[in-house]
């Protein structure tokens, strides 16, 4: 039995920081998504303009979950040579998108 290779047990809570990286890449793509969904609804479905609000609303949270917290970390990440959950081109899609989000945020806001 000394003989034996013992496998070590995983850190449980290396798994646990692991999920929660992965739980805030889901929700960071789940703001992407109504983002892009409102944008194009006010876009190509007739009455867009009743739609500002919520374009403005979703466009501001994809700029904060996206720009503001996603871009960051992964470039930090890659600098520091971290394995990130999340690739950096995908960081970088993020980033643009959350920076459109703003961007429509200020052209409703504009409009009054």
């Amino acid at each position: 039995m000394a003989d034996e290779e013992m496998t070590p047990e995983p850190d449980i809570y290396d798994r646990e920081d692991q999920c929660r990286k992965a739980i805030r890449t889901v929700g960071k793509a789940v703001f992407m998504r109504l983002f892009v969904t409102a944008l194009l609804r006010a876009l190509y479905l007739p009455g867009g303009v009743g739609t500002a609000p919520a374009l403005s609303r979703c466009g501001l949270l994809a700029f904060f979950f996206c720009t503001c917290l996603a871009l960051p970390q992964a470039v930090w990440q890659g600098m520091n040579g971290v394995d990130t959950p999340v690739s950096f081109p995908l960081a970088i899609t993020l980033g643009c998108t959350g920076l459109l989000g703003a961007a429509c945020a200020r052209n409703i806001a504009r409009r009054g």
